[in-house]
């Protein structure tokens, strides 16, 4: 049974399960809670880095080693252990000021990241390095899906935005309650 504070206290945002053994979960605090066991033990990490920050997304590329963990503030963070150990990377092309909220992969090097202020960014090669999209949406984007490497969906709190040319080009529509 798992049962706040055990393996921690902090709030956990998102889970990659790496395989029937492994997974990890990041959160609050810049806090991944990892295991190679299928969690009978748990190796804890608060404030991976120095990054006192939420954590609020992971993933892996598919048929790769190699996992993103995203968060507040500039929090991006690279593992290339299956989500054992962390580096956190500057310099990638993301400002630091950015609130990362959500992450989707394509493929084994493809992938979009999203955010505050309708940031989206996207990576042509892991993660090394991201270029900026340009979207309609001012708000902090909370969702970003594809339904393959050309046609994607992301929303914010009161719009979405659909594109069918891997998001260089963005058209917004009204998110109205049914």
């Amino acid at each position: 049974k798992w049962k706040s504070p055990k393996p921690q206290g902090n709030n956990l945002r998102a889970v990659t399960i790496v395989d029937n053994n492994k997974f990890y979960a990041v959160g609050y605090g810049g806090t991944i809670v990892y295991t190679e066991n299928g969690g009978t033990t748990f190796s804890v990490t608060h404030y991976v880095n120095n990054f006192i920050k939420s954590l609020n997304d992971c993933g892996n590329f598919p048929g790769t080693n190699t996992h993103i963990a995203v968060g507040d503030d500039g929090g991006y963070f690279k593992s290339s252990d299956y989500g054992k150990t962390w580096m956190h990377l500057n310099d990638i092309g993301l400002p630091e000021n950015f609130t990362i909220k959500t992450i989707h992969f394509i493929d084994e090097n493809n992938a979009f990241i999203a955010g505050s202020e309708g940031r989206v960014y996207k990576t042509t090669n892991a993660g090394n390095n991201w270029s900026n999209l340009t979207t309609p949406l001012t708000g902090t984007i909370s969702t970003i899906n594809f339904y393959n490497s050309q046609i994607g969906w992301i929303f914010d709190e009161y719009l979405y935005a659909t594109t069918t040319n891997g998001g260089s080009n963005w058209q917004w529509k009204f998110n109205l309650p049914a």
